[in-house]
């Protein structure tokens, strides 16, 4: 399998191997973008981000387990505010994951935990931004690190390695760190079924 490549503050490469599934590296164009691994070479590895004010690190989770995807093709509707088309999917969490996320400064109500899955996260961009422009979905590639087809829909307990950033926020004075996805990666896809809620 090939490496999961994205872009992020210029080219970013990530050298993942798929014996050993370890992330050795990220490369920026013109600019070092250093990691030092948490928990040992089994866990997550945080890279921190000094180019990009808003991103204050960014980390590869591998083999995460995704539901309710709506990330291919064309946004979808929110039910709750038809003026709003959107990309979502929802990201499980262990609790060695939730530690890194948590212990990295995010904030602990992004978990949500309220049905059989466990603790999950849930990552939505929306079509249009807030200034007006545009939107771009979600990156995403398959596991030789080719551009995902648009017309294959991802199933419940598809695996993924995803890149998760975390950005900077405030809320009336008060600032946080919230969840951000930039590129997801389909090691495992499991076949679209309707029954699966997965739309």
């Amino acid at each position: 399998r090939k490496p999961i490549c994205t872009t992020f503050r210029g080219r970013v490469q990530t050298v993942f191997r798929n014996t050993r599934k370890r992330a050795y590296a990220f490369r920026a164009s013109g600019r070092s973008l250093k990691g030092t691994p948490v928990g040992g070479n089994d866990q997550p590895s945080i890279f921190y981000n000094n180019n990009n004010k808003e991103t204050r690190l960014a980390m590869l989770l591998k083999e995460q387990i995704i539901d309710y995807a709506r990330i291919v093709g064309e946004p979808y509707t929110n039910k709750f505010d038809p003026s709003k088309k959107q990309w979502s999917f929802d990201l499980r969490v262990d609790k060695a994951t939730q530690k890194l996320l948590l212990d990295a400064g995010m904030r602990k109500s992004f978990i949500r935990n309220k049905d059989e899955r466990g603790p999950f996260i849930s990552f939505v961009r929306d079509a249009t931004k807030r200034d007006g422009s545009e939107g771009k979905p979600f990156k995403i590639v398959d596991h030789r690190g080719e551009p995902w087809d648009q017309n294959v829909k991802i199933g419940n307990g598809s695996v993924v390695n995803v890149i998760v950033s975390l950005n900077e926020r405030e809320y009336n004075g008060t600032k946080f760190l919230k969840p951000g996805c930039i590129s997801l990666q389909i090691w495992d896809h499991v076949k679209y079924e309707p029954n699966s809620k997965s739309e």
